[in-house]
Formats: C-alpha cells, sequence, structure tokens
C-alpha cells in the first residue's frame, strides 16, 4: 500500500498528457502510485500513456466512457492510497508538490481536503504558453467555508484528500442532474465533515485550453455552480430568506445579474449575507469576518448593474 494515490483521469489528452504525467513522476516525494484512467480516447493518449514505463504507473482504460465524476471513482476504487492527490491531463504539478502536500497533512490530521495555489497559463499566438493570471484562494478554513456558499475556493486539479473523508462524503456524484460541477459538490460535502485548506504557495500549473471541460461546458458548469451555491447558501441562513433571493444573491456573486436591483432587495441581500457569515462554523471564526465585508461590497455593487 502506497501512502499516495495520483489519478489522473485522460479523454484525448494527447498534447499535453506527457508533460502531466511526467510532472508527477519527477516529483521529489517518491511513495505514490500514479493511476492513469482512460475514458474512452479514441486519439493517441493510450498509446502515451502505455510508452511510459514506470512501475508507479497503472494505466486503467474504459470499454466505454463514463463520464469524468464515473472515471474518477473508479480510478480511485482501483487505488490503493491513503491520501488521493489529483492531477488533470491539461496540467502540470511543481517538483514539490507532493511532499509539501503530504507533510501538510501528516501534521494536521483534522484537514480532509487540501488544495493549493495554481499558476493560470495562456497559449500565444506563436504557441507558446505565458502567465495569465493565477488562482489564488483563500487558505483558512473559516474563509474557504464562507466562499463556498456560491462558489469553489480550489483548483480540482490541485487537491489532495483522506481517503476515508472522500468515502465517507459520498465520492464524486454521478447522477446526471448533478454531473457539473462535480468538484465544488464533493468540496461543499467534504466541508460538513472536515477541516478544509489551500496551501499558499504556486504548485500546479493550469492551462486554459479551448478543449478543456471548463471551456465546453460552460454553461452546464454555470449552471451546476449556481444550484450547488443556491443549496449552499439556503442551507446557512438561520432564519426565513426568500427563494429568489438566495437564488440572485448567488447569481450576483458570480457576475450575473438580470436587472438593477431596488433599495428593498438591496437591505434583503445585506441581511441574508451577514446572516450566513454569523452561520460559519470553523475554529478560527474571525479570520473571513474581512472577506464577508468585500464580498458585500461586490454583492451591492453587481446589483446596481444589469450584467450578461
Amino acid at each position: 500500500m502506497t501512502k499516495v494515490s495520483v489519478i489522473l483521469p485522460v479523454y484525448n489528452g494527447a498534447p499535453f498528457l506527457k508533460q502531466a504525467i511526467s510532472s508527477i513522476l519527477s516529483q521529489t516525494y517518491t511513495d505514490f502510485e500514479l493511476v492513469v484512467i482512460d475514458d474512452g480516447s479514441d486519439d493517441e493518449s493510450v498509446e502515451i500513456a502505455k510508452a511510459i514505463s514506470d512501475n508507479r504507473v497503472r494505466l486503467i482504460v474504459n470499454e466505454m466512457n463514463l463520464g469524468l465524476p464515473a472515471t474518477l471513482n473508479k480510478g480511485i476504487a482501483n487505488s490503493t492510497g491513503e491520501y488521493l492527490a489529483r492531477q488533470d491531463q491539461d496540467d502540470f504539478s511543481d517538483s514539490n508538490r507532493l511532499s509539501l502536500q503530504v507533510a501538510w497533512m501528516d501534521a494536521n490530521s483534522d484537514v480532509g481536503l487540501l488544495g493549493t495555489w495554481a499558476q493560470i497559463l495562456d497559449q500565444t499566438e506563436d504557441g507558446s504558453w505565458v502567465s495569465g493570471g493565477a488562482h489564488k484562494h483563500p487558505v483558512d478554513d473559516a474563509t474557504l467555508r464562507w466562499r463556498l456558499l456560491w462558489n469553489s475556493p480550489f483548483v480540482h486539479s490541485s487537491v489532495m484528500m483522506r481517503r476515508n473523508v472522500f468515502e465517507q462524503a459520498g465520492g464524486y456524484a454521478t447522477e446526471p442532474e448533478r454531473l457539473f460541477p462535480e468538484d465544488y459538490d464533493l468540496w461543499s460535502r467534504i466541508a460538513k465533515i472536515s477541516t478544509i485548506a489551500n496551501i499558499p504557495d504556486f504548485l500546479q500549473f493550469y492551462r486554459q485550453t479551448p478543449n478543456g471541460l471548463s471551456r465546453i461546458k460552460n454553461e452546464l458548469i454555470r449552471e451546476g455552480v449556481y444550484r450547488v451555491g443556491e443549496k449552499n447558501l439556503g442551507m446557512s441562513l438561520q432564519s426565513s430568506f426568500r427563494e429568489s433571493d438566495v437564488r440572485n444573491i448567488v447569481r450576483s456573486l458570480n457576475g450575473q445579474n438580470d436587472v438593477a436591483r431596488s433599495t428593498s432587495e438591496q437591505i434583503r441581500w445585506t441581511k441574508a449575507l451577514w446572516n450566513a457569515s454569523s452561520g460559519i462554523q470553523s475554529p478560527k471564526r474571525g479570520s473571513y469576518r474581512l472577506d464577508v465585508v468585500k464580498t458585500w461590497v461586490r454583492l451591492m455593487r453587481n446589483s446596481l448593474r444589469k450584467s450578461g
């Protein structure tokens, strides 16, 4: 049994798959297995994986396309590690990623989900990749719980989870109505049973590709974010609020607003936001207070204008 199982799902990932795999095999931490699971690719992905000679790599090939959540569950079911790490076919990891995450998890037994910051890479006209920004999500449990009320504060390909926490949370949802976004849905359930955190270091490199899932499934993912966010925010409120206000708050915080809102709506939204913030249960509750204020400012700003 290895300490870490890295799960790398593949679907037509030939252009960047070799680098994704190599970034794991070159980790300074060595007690891991890499489970590459192909979900019915019709490009050279399987051949690329088969050509890599390293006994830490195990290749699983689905007989038919199962979709990402079911493929992830299958890969995890066929792994042995105490810790489960994710890697995407388009992305690649810093060589110290696993070492730092394992050390963090070992030192913090209450943490069941641990992500990292990620450098965003954009492709230029000449085909090279350059920095296109960064995902610098909050790092502490309280602020992460606050952000989960309307969106996901984790980079999926950067996370490490405890197997027992993943199993207790029920794994990735595979029901058709919950397929997107499978990660935000899972993080929300893990947060109910475990402490969550991000390492404040850029340990993942995230490519924004035209064929990436976040691009080709953009509308489905956006609607899924709204669905999960409405559920999270609605459950956090300690008194009765209008469902329409919960719905519109989540959309507005994600940059979508149907119409400029009235003063009475802004007052109701403010009350709902403060009510939700008071329900955050975390050992260091005070750490997210400034973020609450910033969130309220953004919500009020967005409420004043109609967006797309």
